[in-house]
């Protein structure tokens, strides 16, 4: 038996280990049979000994991919101030807003905030988007949605609010992506804004899971005085636990 058919015997009967490699400085691990894996072979002539070893195709390790939260910054979902909206004044904003504001709720909820204050915040994350880029990071924006329009369920009816906080509706761990359902009517749809971002994650390997979301129905709404009142925050609270967890959004993600 010559040395090329040595090497291509060697080749088909060697046995493929489950090798693991630590990926960057975050100390993560993950194994190379769940990666796609180029195994590069050299062959000792003067030993006849054939020595094979992975290399991790960087190309298809997933995109998304958070472990911690101190590693370099690669990609990041930025979002968006257009056609930001006021917040319809329902049970859900009144508990969760101070009393000073509610004329300001009630007057105006369900129309664009102030072009001033809209044209201000688009310019600010702008900036920031370029600052980002600077550093190398790729930037990622949500799509720009008209909140102003009204959507209707079988439960409750109201206008959008706006996509401008991302960590509201999205947790990342490790290649997961979660998307969280809200905790207010004017955010029910706010996903939408991200939709086509995840889809693009999600066909490039990324898990994606979606919590159920709440029906936000009336009746499960129990307000009550609350004490932080007399301190100075919201004076109405949801006291109801088993009714709490029925509409528990995670929009604290």
């Amino acid at each position: 038996m010559n040395s090329l058919t040595k090497l291509g015997t060697a080749i088909l009967k060697f046995p493929v280990p489950e090798y693991r490699f630590v990926l960057n400085a975050s100390q993560r691990q993950c194994s190379v049979s769940k990666l796609k894996c180029k195994f590069l072979s050299s062959f000792n002539t003067k030993d006849d000994k054939l020595s094979v070893k992975p290399v991790i195709d960087q190309q298809s390790t997933p995109v998304v991919n958070s472990h911690n939260e101190w590693d370099p910054l690669e990609e990041v979902i930025v979002g968006r101030a257009e056609n930001a909206v006021v917040p319809k004044f329902g049970l859900e904003v009144k508990v969760n807003t101070a009393e000073h504001q509610w004329d300001f709720l009630e007057t105006h909820g369900g129309e664009y905030f102030p072009k001033e204050h809209i044209k201000k915040a688009i310019e600010e994350i702008e900036e920031f988007c370029r600052i980002l880029q600077q550093e190398g990071v790729i930037v990622r924006r949500p799509d720009v949605i008209d909140h102003k329009k009204e959507f209707e369920t079988p439960d409750f009816k109201s206008t959008g609010m706006y996509a401008a906080m991302p960590r509201d509706i999205l947790l990342v761990i490790g290649n997961e992506i979660i998307e969280a359902p809200m905790a207010w009517r004017p955010r029910f749809f706010e996903y939408r804004a991200y939709r086509s971002l995840i889809k693009e994650y999600f066909k490039k390997g990324a898990k994606w899971t979606t919590a159920p979301k709440p029906t936000m129905s009336d009746q499960l709404y129990d307000m009550v005085l609350s004490l932080f009142y007399f301190l100075g925050g919201a004076p109405y609270t949801l006291l109801n636990l088993r009714k709490l967890y029925q509409k528990v959004c995670l929009s604290w993600f």
